[in-house]
């Protein structure tokens, strides 16, 4: 068991750390859709806003089951312009935001399909939370292959691949303060409400991206 430990340690000091940009962060999108989409396609996504009134646009109901089954990286790539039908009055977003902020602003308008609000953490806090507490076992990317898993046979949950519906923020809350099963630990204690917001958060955005 000591070698184990000691091969654990060596493989996590040497693991790179994971790129900032490997998340999105809803809290972000929410100031984009305010600044650039809400006069067209409304404060809730599908109701006209004062511009698409004005100019007589029928914009996309960003509520549709089509636009909400798809991957925060396929809507980006449809707000960019570059994955979108011909013929739209959409611009094309992607020649003047960055790809980082698209996928921000992608998770974002994925929310509208979720009955839950958006966690009240901050998803950048909690990810340097989640590198230093979750990693063993999440992986690097919250897809669930973390080192310690691997070694002992266990399959994590892939926070990548859970739709909205599925990472409800009060149920992650409950799971990261009182644990679950036999692998999951509790951190109520380690851990105070406003590091499990944030760790929540952050978990959040990683889904659907």
């Amino acid at each position: 068991m000591k070698g184990v430990l000691l091969l654990l340690s060596a493989i996590l000091l040497t693991a790179h750390p994971a790129r900032g940009d490997e998340h999105t962060d809803a809290r972000i999108g929410k100031h984009l859709y305010i600044s650039y989409c809400e006069l067209c396609h409304g404060e809730d996504g599908k109701t006209k806003g004062a511009l698409a009134e004005k100019l007589g646009l029928k914009p996309a109901d960003l509520t549709s089951k089509t636009l909400q089954s798809k991957k925060a990286a396929a809507l980006a790539d449809i707000i960019s312009g570059y994955g979108r039908k011909t013929g739209s009055n959409m611009p094309q977003w992607g020649t003047v935001m960055p790809k980082q902020n698209l996928l921000h602003l992608a998770a974002y308008i994925l929310s509208f399909s979720s009955n839950n609000a958006l966690p009240k953490g901050d998803a950048r806090r909690g990810m340097a939370l989640f590198k230093s507490a979750c990693v063993a076992c999440h992986g690097q990317a919250g897809d669930g292959k973390g080192v310690l898993a691997g070694l002992i046979g266990i399959n994590m949950v892939d926070f990548t691949s859970l739709q909205p519906a599925s990472a409800d923020g009060k149920s992650l809350k409950k799971t990261i303060l009182d644990g679950k099963g036999a692998f999951m630990p509790s951190w109520k204690g380690t851990l105070n409400e406003k590091e499990v917001d944030d760790l929540t958060a952050f978990i959040m955005s990683l889904t659907k991206r």
